[in-house]
């Protein structure tokens, strides 16, 4: 569709896409066509991609060797590579988490803002990536609730509820287009996550 001129900010075929995957994978077609070998390679570079954020992560948790030896395992793991190699967009999912939990920690260890705009940035592009991704907005709430009962000075919590905001308002902003497509097509923005969790396509067994 997109290399004949249509445009979409959803594809609703096959329960559903949003369209970081899609859009990729067309802008490689000049390289390798409208081929299985497109879709893989779009899937590696979201795997590939993934690496150095998971390795921050890892550093700023722990030290440079635990985000070393979370790379080497993503590296040598068995579901990683046989989903790149199907060419599932699964891997457009821990492309974004990893950036988003790196930031988010960072920002609320440093009380750096740069950091909860980058969280932002990397949870609104993550919502175009993948459908499971939007669980993630509850996940950073989750975590700055939690941060919020260990900090004592109200200073810092207010400050850092302010940043939550700003955080909040940059994803949005990459989140709008699909956030309008699900307003005029609830259906169809659903359709996939509750084929999964409810009797949408089949009855439960």
């Amino acid at each position: 569709d997109i290399t004949n001129g249509q445009y979409s900010i959803f594809f609703p075929r096959n329960t559903g896409r949003e369209p970081l995957y899609i859009y990729l994978s067309a802008l490689l077609t000049p390289l390798f066509g409208i081929t299985f070998l497109d879709i893989k390679v779009a899937a590696v570079i979201g795997g590939l991609l993934m690496l150095p954020y998971l390795y921050l992560l890892g550093k700023e948790l722990g030290s440079a060797r635990i985000g070393l030896l979370a790379v080497a395992f993503a590296g040598i793991a068995y579901w990683p590579n046989v989903i790149e190699r199907f060419a599932l967009r699964i891997s457009f999912y821990p492309l974004f988490v990893a950036p988003v939990l790196y930031y988010l920690i960072r920002g609320l260890r440093r009380q750096n803002r740069n950091d909860f705009l980058l969280a932002g940035v990397m949870l609104g592009l993550g919502l175009n990536g993948y459908t499971p991704f939007r669980i993630m907005p509850f996940v950073v709430v989750a975590i700055v609730g939690i941060y919020l009962l260990h900090v004592r000075e109200k200073q810092i919590r207010k400050q850092t509820l302010i940043w939550l905001g700003l955080l909040a308002l940059t994803s949005w902003v990459f989140f709008i287009p699909l956030a309008r497509y699900a307003v005029e097509n609830p259906d169809m923005f659903g359709f996939r996550a509750m084929s999964r969790l409810g009797t949408v396509e089949r009855p439960l067994p």
